[in-house]
């Protein structure tokens, strides 16, 4: 059964904001709210404050993640394939298109519904599937027949579970801690690849901005839905993308 994580006297009673405070206990113990809080001037000041706390946690890191990586000898980020097309595409890239697939893939999935499982699971099925198909030794035509019957089954799965209401799946609730912890990992570590010349032990200290991001970011997808994660990782990467194209 979903449940809310409880706030200790000593918290509520804390002058840090409330969201703050339940994202702390969220910490401690993730469970599935009972209920999202609805579109309202309280949604935008939550929404507000995370976006506060993930821009500054990144900038906190800046200065001893930049120490070091000189220690150890790691090439800083190149992001010259975006900044080079000028700053509106700089800002499109960082702000909309990457947010809009890393929260569809990390964090979508997060409320546990068939649906929403299925949306995530089937494409990246199919994807697993054409890589197959195109790798194998298999005659033009029969890999063609493959994708093929693939793309159109997925469409079929999911086309048919969307239009189906669903509930949280009772074994996704029970251990939602583990998915929930799962996904801010496996968001850090996509990141890894930002640094390809660096092993990947020396680079897993680098990608500490992002495992925080993706525990504020799992966060509020699951309190306040799936549009407040987009919108917290859209600002966010947006001022992080106007910081690095100005130079600063």
């Amino acid at each position: 059964m979903n449940q809310t994580a409880p706030v200790s006297d000593t918290m509520r009673n804390s002058r840090v904001p409330q969201v703050y405070r339940a994202f702390a206990a969220f910490l401690r113990r993730p469970v599935l709210p009972a209920e999202r809080l609805p579109l309202s001037r309280a949604w935008w000041r939550d929404v507000a404050l995370l976006v506060a706390l993930d821009f500054a946690l990144s900038m906190l890191l800046v200065v001893p993640l930049s120490w070091l990586s000189k220690r150890l000898g790691i090439a800083e980020p190149d992001f010259g394939m975006i900044t080079k097309y000028g700053f509106a595409v700089t800002l499109l890239a960082g702000a909309l298109v990457i947010p809009a697939l890393e929260e569809f893939l990390f964090r979508f999935w997060l409320d546990g519904k068939p649906r929403s499982l299925l949306a995530v699971a089937a494409p990246l099925g199919a994807g697993l599937l054409l890589a197959l198909a195109m790798g194998g030794h298999a005659s033009q035509l029969v890999r063609g027949v493959i994708v093929i019957a693939g793309l159109l089954a997925t469409i079929a799965l999911i086309v048919w579970r969307l239009r189906r209401p669903g509930t949280t799946a009772p074994w996704f609730a029970r251990h939602f801690g583990w998915f929930y912890y799962a996904s801010a990992l496996g968001f850090a570590a996509a990141h890894l690849s930002n640094y390809p010349l660096a092993t990947v032990l020396t680079a897993l200290p680098m990608v500490t901005p992002q495992l925080c991001a993706g525990l504020i970011l799992g966060f509020a997808r699951v309190r306040y839905g799936y549009g407040a994660g987009l919108l917290i990782h859209g600002i966010s990467n947006g001022l992080a993308f106007a910081l690095i194209f100005s130079g600063a």
